[in-house]
């Protein structure tokens, strides 16, 4: 059901949730496409009772709504994801979010659906459904989040305040010897650019080992130069400056570079 789309590979088999749904418009559903759901039909056969819901074109944020997995035909079923990463059509707008519109997904500034990556109108992008709770949720090491304007931090997700427990003053820890202990600290989002990639990186001078915290433009992931000594980094997550945060690091607890550097 992909190939006119040119999909490589299909969705992911797994950190998704999807639906069984019929389509109870009178048009066909295209995959890709963003659905509300309408209403419920309760089937009962031999005491076993099945509930399907019926789904329209969505044409704005309110409701329930996601993403049709494959092209539904009117008053037939088919599967829509819910939550996770999701191939979808983006055909308007400039924002990182998408959100449901009359002519199809735009691009919004704000949202709770990320675009990964924005495609085109023959092949579809990604879409990472439930973003913004996932950030909001994660309370581990290396936690970002808005503070005002253009400026951001970097601390513990489990210590929101500075405490007299001395993991509240950090950020979290490395491997890297000499430099176990990354401070909770402040990131700034650069002038005239409207997102940027939070990396920490690992460096090494005259047998020193230390971090540094890497901010990249989204536009230009080579216009800020490396720190000296750099050899190995960790993505931590997306920052915009409206104020929303892609938090991409979710594993909590100490980011070891030595697995991969043999230190």
């Amino acid at each position: 059901m992909f190939e006119k789309y040119d999909l490589s590979p299909a969705y992911p088999s797994t950190d998704r949730n999807t639906l069984l749904i019929y389509n109870s418009g009178s048009s066909a559903i295209r995959a890709c496409t963003a659905v509300t759901l309408t209403g419920r039909t309760i089937l009962n056969s031999g005491g076993y009772e099945q509930v399907i819901f019926g789904v329209i074109p969505a044409t704005d944020d309110s409701g329930i709504w996601g993403i049709a997995a494959e092209d539904i035909a009117p008053g037939t079923a088919g599967n829509i994801v819910l939550n996770g990463v999701v191939r979808a059509f983006i055909t308007s707008g400039g924002g990182i979010y998408a959100v449901p519109g009359k002519n199809g997904l735009t691009a919004s500034d704000k949202g709770r659906h990320r675009i990964l990556h924005r495609g085109n109108e023959n092949n579809p992008g990604w879409v990472m459904m439930n973003s913004n709770k996932a950030s909001e949720d994660y309370t581990g090491t290396f936690k970002l989040r808005w503070i005002k304007e253009r400026t951001f931090e970097l601390y513990n997700g489990a210590y929101p305040e500075i405490t007299s427990n001395a993991n509240s003053t950090r950020a979290g820890d490395t491997d890297l010897p000499g430099a176990e202990k990354v401070p909770r600290q402040f990131v700034y989002l650069p002038e005239n650019v409207s997102g940027a990639d939070v990396y920490l990186c690992a460096c090494c001078n005259d047998g020193v080992y230390s971090t540094f915290v890497r901010v990249s433009d989204n536009d230009d992931p080579n216009g800020t130069p490396s720190p000296a000594g750099y050899f190995a980094s960790v993505r931590i997550g997306d920052i915009y400056e409206n104020g929303d945060v892609y938090q991409s690091f979710t594993s909590g607890g100490t980011i070891y570079f030595g697995k991969d550097w043999f230190l």
